[in-house]
């Protein structure tokens, strides 16, 4: 049973040097050791040679995203389908018994107070074909979306559209796999964004701290908010 996180700087700061990302990893790695799973950490260059070694013909794709959190977007979705397991994003930990979503086939989240998926959590089983349709869906995007004026000055809509959630959101869609599929097993705390959602019934499984590393909170407000319809398309 592997736990998969993956960091590397991208603003010139160690993971250590932030604070949710330093405790929250520090959290996981114990309950990885106390529950007898593996836990791996993914640097660059470790993701990069996951690259060559697996995936060549991603190699231009890799080379071409325009930030550094779609290659992080991305090679979650390979190092899942190589050797499957769960992922958690740096700002995320386990709270309570989460040993039966190894079993699942596959997994995504959402947050309590919505039906879009989230690329923070997810499970697979090794080699599950739905991890190659989102790869698929990525190249295809980012090949579409990064020629397009609009997406030069919107970094957060073109990241969500090329590599995250509303990627993901339509090849949920291509297949036919209903929101409601979603796993509602996440809570999330963040004073500093005055973010505070918890799923019913006691049912987090999860604690998301929403820290982002490569986003700031202004350019999340003028990104999403006032756009939200349009990035649903």
């Amino acid at each position: 049973m592997l736990v998969h996180q993956i960091f590397w700087s991208f603003a010139n700061k160690k993971l250590n040097e932030i604070p949710d990302f330093r405790e929250s990893t520090r959290k996981t790695k114990k309950y990885c050791e106390e529950n007898g799973f593996t836990y791996k950490m993914w640097d660059l260059e470790s993701c990069e040679n996951l690259i060559d070694e697996y995936f060549p013909h991603y190699r231009d794709l890799w080379d071409s995203f325009r930030y550094p959190i779609q290659k992080c977007d991305f090679i979650r979705y390979c190092i899942l389908y190589n050797f499957g397991g769960i992922y958690l994003d740096c700002d995320v930990h386990p709270i309570r018994e989460m040993k039966y979503l190894f079993d699942k086939d596959y997994f995504l989240v959402r947050w309590n107070d919505s039906y879009l998926p989230y690329n923070a959590i997810m499970g697979f089983q090794q080699g599950h074909p739905l991890l190659l349709d989102i790869m698929s869906h990525c190249e295809e995007s980012t090949k579409e979306k990064q020629k397009m004026e609009i997406y030069e000055k919107w970094k957060g809509r073109l990241v969500f559209q090329t590599t995250g959630h509303f990627m993901i959101q339509r090849v949920l869609k291509k297949n036919k796999i209903p929101a409601r599929d979603l796993l509602n097993i996440v809570s999330v705390w963040n004073t500093c964004k005055n973010t505070m959602v918890f799923p019913p019934n006691n049912q987090g499984l999860f604690m998301d701290g929403n820290t982002s590393a490569w986003y700031s909170a202004e350019e999340f407000k003028k990104s999403i908010k006032p756009n939200w319809q349009d990035l649903r398309k």
